[in-house]
């Protein structure tokens, strides 16, 4: 692809949403820089922050708890979208006519998944759609097949739409192919399509051989006179067929190979959708669709956009089965924890064996990915495999952040005067970052947002995760997470403090004792109580070997 394609691939309006995105993170990044000067007081505001943070937290809980439980909203059904990944099913990228508006290609997928399911006593059909943001170009192979349909109908003449949909079919069963041609000629149709040459498809019969003289250097070469011919006919009328039982296929003409150059482009939608039996035990198991359920949805989308043949691509076809995505979903519940587990653990004995720094990150990381989980759920997409890596670079995204205010934190107070609140210290350190935080959020927004815009599906659902998290986390290891070592820090101290009064008082009750029971000597008063009495004995006893030794060298003398 040179230069020129790729820029012709470019959709406008992204690239204006792109610069426009820029120039307010510039702007942002300038404005981030006043913080130098006026340093914000993030502890003492903390209250705030919490408030703010309960309130669009538990909004998001009850967003994911309505989904759960499933709730229908502008007559659609508002659950999670769990992922085809993870429930097994088949993932269809499909291309349509150039100019397609994404709000054409969803209606026309759904009304056909719902046809597909109305059409079927023992399954339903669960789905969803993500059109693409940018043209994707084809681009066809140089050696091609020229193929010529001569199609009939046993009811009738046989007209154009009794053949819609079959260019999807053709390209799901041979690749890369090019439509060049549909007519209707005296109650047929005539359909000339180029297909991919290879060895799969077609065969090459020689027929005949002979010389050929060459008047200018009288020398002879061998000429090779040959056909080619599909491998399996009753494959190719068994795919008519089942576009349309009533259609037969009265003669199939194919070329010898010629060399051809085209491309076309296309406005794609990747559909995923799965088949789960129609039982209380088969509901939500996702089951891959087979080639004929596949045929019969590209068909009824083609007559849905009322296409003529030669519109519509199948670029892509995957399935995943059931058991691979649970042993997906169960492996990234563990990952999970594992990493907030060893993260815990290893901050707490970094920054001086205080285990509230660990909590105080982890409990940053959860509100991270609480809150990627509630836009995702309340955006209505897809939980896969993308969602997955965005949580887990996130995880390490942000508690990278919180890493370099606890070490600032942390130098600060070897610096400062012990009487200095922690509070203080923890407002120095946030400010002394904020720059920092802000330049590298920015920096990286920047590079997803580019992907959000121009990269395909996949590379989007990613990038839109991604976003998300970093956004929540640059805010969470900013304000929330010192705010809550600052309530760790003052609680601990409380008990520090309130052990410390306990063991004073202690010692002064002890002294006191020892100073009455010193006075009552002196006034030979007996003893107050029996405990003192006894201390008075165990007194006598230690003072014993002393007497003994002092008489000892009396008598020496």
């Amino acid at each position: 692809m040179n230069f020129n394609e790729l820029l012709s691939n470019i959709n406008p309006i992204s690239a204006l949403e792109m610069l426009v995105i820029t120039v307010v993170l510039i702007v942002l990044a300038f404005y981030v820089e006043r913080f130098r000067k006026n340093p914000i007081k993030i502890a003492e505001h903390r209250k705030t922050f919490f408030t703010a943070s309960g309130i669009y937290m538990a909004a998001l809980a009850i967003a994911i708890i309505l989904a759960a439980i499933g709730i229908e909203v502008g007559g659609r059904n508002y659950s999670i979208g769990y992922s085809l990944e993870f429930t097994g099913g088949t993932m269809l990228e499909v291309g349509f006519p150039e100019g397609t508006g994404k709000q054409a290609m969803t209606k026309a997928i759904d009304d056909a998944v719902a046809s597909l399911s109305s059409s079927s006593k023992d399954f339903t059909y669960k789905h969803t759609v993500q059109p693409e943001g940018s043209p994707k170009t084809i681009d066809y192979p140089n050696d091609m097949n020229t193929v010529t349909f001569t199609i009939s109908k046993a009811d009738g003449p046989a007209k154009i739409d009794d053949v819609k949909g079959i260019d999807a079919v053709l390209t799901d069963r041979f690749g890369k192919i090019k439509i060049v041609e549909t007519k209707e000629i005296d109650g047929k149709v005539e359909l000339k399509v180029r297909i991919e040459s290879n060895d799969d498809v077609f065969e090459t019969q020689i027929l005949s051989d002979s010389t050929v003289k060459d008047d200018s250097d009288k020398s002879s070469e061998r000429k090779i006179e040959r056909t080619v011919l599909f491998k399996d006919r009753k494959e190719i009328e068994d795919l008519f067929a089942g576009l349309n039982p009533s259609i037969k296929i009265d003669r199939i003409d194919v070329s010898m190979p010629e060399k051809f150059s085209d491309s076309d482009k296309f406005n794609a939608a990747f559909i995923k959708i799965s088949k789960g039996a129609d039982t209380a035990e088969g509901k939500g198991k996702g089951v891959n669709l087979d080639n004929h359920e596949i045929n019969s949805l590209l068909i009824l989308i083609s007559k849905n956009l009322r296409l003529s043949s030669g519109n519509m691509y199948l670029f892509k076809k995957e399935s995943i089965g059931p058991s691979i995505g649970q042993e997906l979903s169960q492996k990234a519940l563990l990952a999970l924890i594992v990493a907030l587990a060893i993260q815990l653990i290893y901050i707490s004995i970094r920054f001086n064996r205080k285990w509230y720094y660990g909590l105080a990150a982890d409990i940053g990381l959860l509100h991270d990915l609480l809150v990627m989980f509630g836009i995702y759920v309340i955006c209505q997409n897809e939980f896969d495999s993308p969602f997955v890596s965005a949580m887990m670079t996130i995880i390490g995204y942000s508690v990278m952040n919180s890493i370099v205010i606890f070490d600032r934190i942390r130098e600060d107070l070897k610096l400062t005067n012990s009487s200095e609140p922690f509070t203080a210290v923890v407002n120095r350190a946030c400010n002394q970052t904020m720059t920092r935080s802000m330049n590298t959020l920015i920096t990286v927004l920047i590079t997803l947002f580019a992907l959000q815009l121009f990269g395909g599906v996949t590379l989007r659902s990613f990038a839109f995760a991604l976003i998300i998290g970093c956004i929540a986390g640059a805010y969470s290891s900013v304000f929330l997470v010192p705010s809550i070592l600052v309530v760790f820090e003052e609680k601990i101290k409380i008990q520090d403090e309130e052990e410390s009064d306990k063991r004073r008082e202690k010692l002064e009750a002890a002294a006191e004792a020892r100073r009455k029971r010193r006075q009552a000597r002196e006034e030979e008063l007996p003893p107050e109580s029996e405990h003192d009495e006894l201390d008075d004995e165990e007194e006598e006893k230690d003072k014993a070997p002393a007497r003994k030794k002092r008489i000892i060298r009396r008598r020496r003398r």
